[in-house]
């Protein structure tokens, strides 16, 4: 054997080694989704659960940490002003929010709110987590409520996308119905807040027209 070949043969097990383990990734992190799901489907009855959407790493507070700081997304932001910055500023007060909106739901009666702020797992990307809530607003829940500025947050916009799709009822902060008129209002004056911030806007389209598929 040549050494050129050799060389070649090493490349080739280490690719081959390298995609093995990215297999075993993702395949590690989708039994940690079913694991989660799980958990859910043993303690909430089908169809029983309102969910309780809003800002988690996103939402005003992000925005305004971005326009601050002159950059375009949230990982130039985080390299920017640190991850425990970032944490403190924006994660901890949206998930103090979180709690306390999922609070006042089971006050108002429900005897199952979901919450999925909290969870939150090093190895997950954001398609994970989409994953488990959209399988949570699919099987367990009958509506879903969103927080105050929820139009601000890509994974709110991207539930509210979700729901549609299901067809499940949607409801505001103040309990009232959340038309498909009001959302297109929030939606639209969020995509603007983004576009005039050079912040990517995609997903706020996207649902802009699912309403109009849907509706």
């Amino acid at each position: 054997m040549t050494s050129g070949s050799s060389w070649v043969d090493r490349l080739a097990a280490g690719v081959a080694m390298g995609f093995s383990r990215a297999v075993e990734a993702v395949r590690g992190r989708e039994a940690e989704i079913q694991l989660v799901i799980s958990a859910f489907e043993s303690v909430v009855p089908d169809g029983q659960a309102v969910f309780a959407a809003g800002p988690v790493s996103s939402g005003i507070r992000c925005l305004a940490l971005l326009r601050e700081h002159r950059v375009k997304s949230v990982s130039e932001l985080i390299t920017c002003i640190g991850e425990a910055k970032f944490i403190d500023l924006v994660v901890q007060p949206n998930l103090e929010d979180g709690h306390r909106f999922a609070a006042a739901l089971r006050d108002a009666g429900h005897a199952y709110v979901i919450f999925t702020g909290p969870l939150t797992h090093p190895n997950w990307r954001f398609d994970d987590y989409i994953k488990v809530c959209f399988r949570l607003l699919e099987n367990k829940c009958k509506s879903i409520h969103f927080n105050r500025d929820w139009e601000y947050s890509r994974g709110s916009v991207i539930e509210f996308k979700l729901a549609l799709s299901l067809g499940l009822p949607m409801y505001s902060e103040t309990g009232s119905a959340l038309t498909p008129r009001a959302a297109r209002r929030l939606l639209e004056r969020a995509k603007e807040s983004l576009t005039q911030a050079a912040v990517e806007a995609q997903v706020w389209q996207t649902a802009l027209d699912a309403l109009l598929v849907e509706c």
